[in-house]
């Protein structure tokens, strides 16, 4: 990697082999810094804020990205199926299965996602039905 001396225009400062990579600018924040530069020259010559500065050279490895949560809770399908099942079996509509799990099981499930299951699960059952000649 490059080293640069302290009074370098920050047109030079900012370039280096792998740019934009956290590691490499802690790297280069902490050669910069043990030049004697200040957090204010730090700062104004790699294009970031004092407090990036700061956290840089305080920071043993940059501070992972944070990701939004893509947990998702499991269906309240996935809990009720032993319920549902020999209903779809027996040939309850989806509207009475609906009904016996809010009024006999007050289990709250939205209608079309009861329905929606229902349909994949009849059409998963049933045979194909032979084309008509």
């Amino acid at each position: 990697m490059p080293s640069f001396p302290a009074d370098a225009p920050p047109s030079q400062a900012s370039t280096s082999d792998c740019p934009g990579a956290p590691i490499c600018s802690i790297e280069r924040f902490h050669k910069d810094a043990e030049a004697g530069l200040s957090l204010r020259h730090l700062a104004e010559r790699h294009g970031v804020s004092q407090r990036t500065v700061r956290a840089a050279l305080t920071a043993v490895m940059p501070p992972a990205r944070e990701r939004p949560s893509r947990y998702r809770k499991a269906p309240v399908i996935a809990s009720i199926r032993h319920i549902v099942i020999p209903m779809i079996s027996r040939n309850v509509s989806a509207k009475d299965i609906w009904k016996t799990l809010m009024d006999d099981h007050g289990i709250s499930i939205s209608f079309s996602t009861l329905n929606a299951y229902v349909r994949n699960q009849r059409t998963s059952y049933r045979a194909p039905t032979p084309p008509a000649c």
